[in-house]
């Protein structure tokens, strides 16, 4: 039993402190803009059930993450985008990536990709 006990105490404390090491790491690293296109757009939708005062309630949430190609050495990277940025993107569109280590930063667009547009 005690075994146990100590191998849950180091899965949570290595659940704590490796983002915390990432975190301190990333924000280390210089600020570094880059020219850049999206290669590739992936979403993925999580929701996970909280129970409170015997209620149930689901609780979804949608992370979306973005690759980039990067132009001038064709290197990629793959960076989680904040909510708010969701819509503004496209696969094709390229632009100037700010980023700092893991950390995505900003992306301003200069070339648009083609949308399509539905009409009904």
């Amino acid at each position: 039993m005690d075994s146990f006990f100590y191998i849950w105490i180091l899965f949570i404390g290595i659940a704590i402190l490796w983002p915390t090491v990432q975190w301190i790491c990333s924000r280390s690293k210089p600020q570094v803009s880059t020219e850049a296109q999206i290669i590739a757009i992936d979403d993925r939708n999580s929701g996970k059930i909280v129970r409170s005062h015997q209620k149930v309630l689901l609780n979804l949430s949608r992370e979306r993450y973005i690759t980039f190609e990067l132009l001038p050495n064709s290197g990629r990277k793959k960076f989680f985008v904040p909510r708010e940025r969701h819509k503004q993107l496209a696969v094709g569109d390229t632009g100037v990536l700010t980023a700092q280590g893991i950390r995505y930063i900003s992306f301003r667009t200069t070339v648009s990709a083609k949308r399509e547009t539905i009409v009904s």
